[in-house]
């Protein structure tokens, strides 16, 4: 959900579920082997009324001509683009052109299966519970992630995203984003790269909607088939997730994070007096001193994150349930702590107390972060 201080756009238009047009919008670029074949998967779709806008991003491998041969005739409109433009430069003439009460995106690929799908993704904008809809492949219990990479990338990507659009989904880069017209219409898109997906999420935190997830299908095909997503477009992506953020939920962030430094600021106060304690004077090894005075600095973290930064969030947990987590993101906090103390004091010589002092600095960041992101991301 969004922030409760951007909630205005949630009050959606009566759509007749009976009587209603589903623009679906197909941006495809080089895609001979599938545009057929998923042209025929989306009329298959049990939607009786669709309006299919098929935009070829000036292909040069055939897909123009099977459009011309083949696809035009079952379609309600093909746009030839002059020049490559991208995928978001083709969204934006597909949605220009959409006169349908609900818009889908749809690859041109056959990574996404429309038969099962359309269904469930128009489903909560004709029941009036939202004006946005994206189908996540991440909320079933035997989802296909694909590479692990790619899953491991989403999910940071998707992570940040939710941090600078207050948003809580679990799929920001998923091909299906579903939108009322009124909705859609709204949100002036100008990325026409990769950068369509955090643009759009962006904006729609920013106009206040909110967004349901529901599960979808995924067939993750390799780069040796066509994928054209590549490593660098994920730096394009953080680009754009800072440049559309929500600023209320960013200043919520850093209100959040000065929170989190008192409590995390009172815990480091414990490790450093307890590691001074040991380490300078009963003369214990760093490393064990580095053990307990962390495992001390941890529960006065625990207790008082829960009392203080996380208070909303940690409603929705009990205590049982979220100290497992917190005890394996501090863990790794203590590895982190263990390698950059052994680093600065055994390869560059710094004092063993000015060491602990940094590494207890970067640790407390990754201990917010880790917080954040992965155990209280509710509000």
């Amino acid at each position: 959900m969004v922030l409760e201080e951007t909630k205005t756009q949630n009050t959606v238009a009566k759509i007749d579920p009976d009587n209603y047009v589903l623009s679906v919008v197909i941006p495809c670029y080089n895609e001979k082997d599938t545009i057929e074949a998923i042209v025929e998967e989306v009329l298959k779709a049990p939607i009786a009324k669709k309006e299919i806008i098929v935009v070829d991003n000036c292909s040069t491998d055939g897909t123009r001509e099977i459009l011309k041969e083949k696809i035009e005739s079952k379609v309600a409109k093909v746009i030839y683009n002059e020049k490559n433009i991208g995928k978001g430069g083709s969204l934006i003439r597909g949605f220009d052109a959409a006169t349908g009460d609900i818009v889908v995106v749809q690859d041109a690929d056959l990574e996404y299966d429309p038969v099962k799908d359309y269904p469930k993704l128009v489903q909560p904008i004709l029941d009036g519970e939202t004006q946005v809809v994206y189908g996540s492949r991440f909320i079933k219990e035997n989802h296909n992630t694909g590479s692990p990479l790619n899953y491991v990338a989403n999910k940071v990507l998707t992570s940040f995203s939710n941090m600078m659009t207050g948003l809580n989904v679990t799929d920001v880069e998923t091909c299906y984003k579903t939108f009322s017209r009124e909705a859609i219409k709204s949100i002036q898109l100008v990325e026409h790269n990769f950068g369509f997906e955090p643009e759009v999420t962006g904006k729609v935190a920013q106009k206040g909607y909110t967004i349901k997830e529901v599960p979808v299908e995924y067939y993750p095909r390799p780069t040796s088939e066509g994928k054209k997503v590549k490593f660098r477009h994920g730096f394009l992506t953080l680009h754009c997730i800072v440049k559309y953020r929500n600023k209320t939920a960013v200043n919520k962030l850093i209100k959040q994070f000065m929170s989190y430094l008192i409590v995390g600021g009172s815990a480091a106060l414990v490790e450093w007096a307890m590691f001074g304690l040991l380490n300078e004077i009963l003369c214990i090894g760093w490393a064990p001193a580095v053990i307990i005075s962390f495992v001390l600095a941890l529960a006065v973290n625990y207790i008082l994150g829960r009392c203080i930064t996380f208070k909303k969030s940690a409603e929705h947990c009990n205590a049982k349930s979220d100290l497992l987590p917190v005890v394996v993101v501090s863990l790794i906090g203590l590895l982190l702590n263990l390698l950059l103390m052994a680093i600065f004091v055994e390869l560059f010589g710094v004092a063993e107390m000015i060491s602990k002092v940094i590494c207890t600095g970067l640790v407390l960041i990754w201990n917010f972060m880790g917080r954040r992101v992965f155990i209280y991301n509710k509000e």
